[in-house]
């Protein structure tokens, strides 16, 4: 019994153990959740959007820069205002392009906000020296016009290419860090799962484990007080088992009864300090000693009893 009842109590353990780390298993996938949640949200609202509007900002530069050469070499007036038309839609094209992406910051406002001012920056240096070279070609200096664009535009043109390009690398570089954040996130509920799972089809185990013992320690407790009750009811001496702290009969056998003199539904019905030996062979007595005197008294007769033909009283 000892050994069933330890290990009753380590599948018990074992079952706690198991519910412990479902729960923390599902703390995990639950956070894991968030992770992705999270991440998917900021590539969707952030990298992604500051990507698509950097490459806009990029080509809204080229743009520019483009049709303001082909401006440079226009044969008629014409033609050239319709390419600095160009040119300044661009211009408002970047401007526009640079509110909105100001407008999806969220990851890291500094480090995003100090890339856009390094790009507004150079794209103001680089319409400063385009606006000369624009007043170069209105005024026809073909030759002036070519020097400045190699001496002062094409450097402010690189600058600002440069800055668009680290604006661009710097969202993709979010894009490529939150993808493998989600995809790690993604595995790791995987994992969650299959644990959960594991610890699912264990707790079934143990819980089967855990009905059979209980079962068997139900069966054998039955047997074992079936086995006492048969053994307090046939045992020839009295027997009672009384209330420690009243003294109240709980129990007694048949020859208790017998010995005494009362029946089974008598014998619980008053305390023992008001009960003698029994109406038909004492008095009673308000005595509880007396009581128990009578008892061994009692014992007495009944084996003269059997010893003689005639009852002697005994004292």
């Amino acid at each position: 019994m000892s050994r069933q009842s330890d290990t009753s109590m380590q599948i018990r353990v074992t079952s706690i153990a198991i519910l412990g780390l479902l729960i923390a298993l599902a703390a995990a996938a639950y956070f894991s959740g968030l992770r992705v949640q999270r991440d998917g949200d900021l590539i969707a609202k952030d990298a992604v959007p500051g990507t698509i509007h950097a490459h806009h900002m990029r080509m809204a530069i080229s743009r520019s820069i483009g049709w303001a050469l082909v401006a440079g070499s226009a044969q008629t007036t014409q033609f050239r205002d319709t390419c600095l038309k160009v040119v300044y839609e661009a211009d408002e094209a970047f401007a526009n392009e640079l509110k909105q992406y100001e407008a999806t910051i969220k990851i890291n406002p500094v480090a995003d906000r100090a890339l856009i001012r390094q790009a507004r920056e150079t794209y103001a240096e680089f319409h400063k020296q385009r606006t000369a070279y624009e007043a170069l070609i209105l005024a026809g200096d073909r030759d002036g016009a070519a020097a400045f664009l190699e001496r002062d535009l094409l450097p402010a043109f690189n600058q600002t290419i440069k800055a668009a390009e680290d604006v661009i690398q710097y969202n993709h570089g979010n894009s490529l860090a939150f993808s493998d954040s989600i995809q790690r996130s993604v595995h790791q509920l995987y994992w969650a799962v299959a644990v959960v799972v594991v610890l699912a089809l264990a707790c079934a185990v143990v819980l089967v484990l855990n009905l059979t013992v209980r079962r068997r320690e139900l069966q054998e407790l039955q047997e074992k007080e079936e086995k006492f009750s048969k053994a307090f009811q046939a045992n020839p001496s009295g027997i009672a088992i009384t209330e420690a702290a009243t003294g109240r009969y709980l129990e007694v056998n048949d020859s208790f009864c017998r010995i005494l003199g009362y029946s089974h539904a008598e014998v619980p019905a008053s305390p023992p300090r008001t009960r003698g030996s029994g109406p038909a062979r004492h008095s009673a007595s308000a005595s509880f000693s007396p009581c128990w005197r009578a008892v061994p008294c009692a014992i007495r007769r009944s084996r003269c009893a059997r010893a003689t033909a005639s009852a002697r009283p005994c004292h």
